[in-house]
């Protein structure tokens, strides 16, 4: 079974008050990048998604697992595919607003490297449109985030995805709540852009 707490241990130490600790851990986390990297993204994934986990840490897994997205085209392809089964899994565990604007950077970023590049990831727009209907606003204002982003990476993966964007980036332009218009605006400018 996998260990998990050298890498909560690891996470834990990046935000050290103690300098040598910090040292340690930033060095730790190379060796681990270099050593076991398939490892290391899954620990990451999986400190995000634990709730029994304190959220600063969480937060910081997931900025962490952000910076590795460099390492996709050396991993493992069923690690790939966990990350995106953890992912979705945080997503929908995730009711911080904080720890969901990680995870929308995140989401974006990963999404951006695997799909340019040959990967595929249906679920993930089937997961978002859902999100755009959703009764809570942070989720919809999540979702039309990581649209946005997603836009700058991904203009010509999303052709086939275009009349269903549009009729979303439309719907959340007439949001009630301010913050989901602002990010379906965001969206907008990000489409009207990169078309």
């Amino acid at each position: 079974n996998f260990n998990l707490s050298p890498f909560v241990q690891l996470v834990t130490q990046l935000l050290s008050e103690e300098n040598q600790a910090r040292r340690e851990a930033e060095r730790g986390l190379e060796e681990a990048r270099s050593n076991v990297p398939d490892q290391l993204v899954v620990a990451l994934a999986l400190i995000l998604q634990n709730d029994s986990i304190d959220m600063q840490y969480r937060s910081l897994a997931a900025v962490l697992l952000r910076k590795q997205v460099s390492l996709i085209p050396t991993l493992n392809s069923n690690t790939v595919q966990t990350l995106k089964s953890h992912i979705l899994q945080a997503l929908q565990q995730t009711s911080d607003r904080i720890i969901l604007r990680h995870l929308c950077y995140l989401t974006s970023a990963f999404a951006g490297h695997i799909i340019p590049n040959g990967g595929n990831w249906p679920e993930l727009l089937n997961f978002l449109v859902q999100w755009t209907q959703s009764p809570n606003e942070i989720y919809r204002e999540a979702a039309l985030d990581i649209f946005s982003q997603l836009l700058s990476h991904l203009d010509k993966d999303l052709d086939s995805f275009f009349d269903t964007l549009k009729g979303i980036l439309i719907k959340g332009l007439q949001d009630p709540v301010c913050k989901v218009r602002l990010a379906a605006l965001n969206g907008t400018v990000h489409f009207l852009v990169y078309r």
